[in-house]
């Protein structure tokens, strides 16, 4: 098959990739979701909504689900269907409880989560022995 008849392919509506749980692996994460959305003929703006969810919740696992020092993987799925578009951030580590002793979050952190459920139409995480999911859905 040449280049040009693989390029009018449709666009597979699986996405499915996974890295070290790493800040660049999350934003190379990012950026292909990303442009698998546009090849679907998102509306920009729900791409761009999509695009900074997912990336929290990768930062997220960057900074939250794996002991510094280890190595651990990040999984980012997404589907596209009729009627949702649906993302998850999967972890396999255990996520650091936060520090009672602190009287606020620090300026820069602590708010993810709150903007992903700003950005989602729906957002649950679910947490337990095997790591973290956040699952993320957008109608159509």
């Amino acid at each position: 098959m040449s280049a040009v008849e693989r390029s009018s392919d449709p666009p597979s509506t699986r996405f499915d990739r996974q890295g070290p749980a790493s800040a660049q692996e999350a934003t190379r994460l990012r950026h292909q979701l990303v442009s698998w959305l546009r090849d679907l003929g998102t509306p920009a703006q729900l791409v761009d909504s999509i695009g900074l969810a997912a990336y929290e919740a990768m930062a997220n696992v960057v900074t939250h689900a794996y002991p510094p020092g280890t190595a651990g993987r990040l999984e980012l799925r997404a589907e596209f269907d009729r009627d949702t578009i649906t993302v998850t951030v999967t972890d396999h580590g255990r996520w650091k409880k936060p520090a009672r002793e602190e009287p606020k979050p620090e300026p820069l952190h602590g708010r993810g989560l709150v903007l992903i459920r700003n950005l989602a139409h729906q957002a649950d995480v679910s947490s337990g022995e095997r790591g973290t999911t956040v699952s993320l859905r957008w109608p159509r």
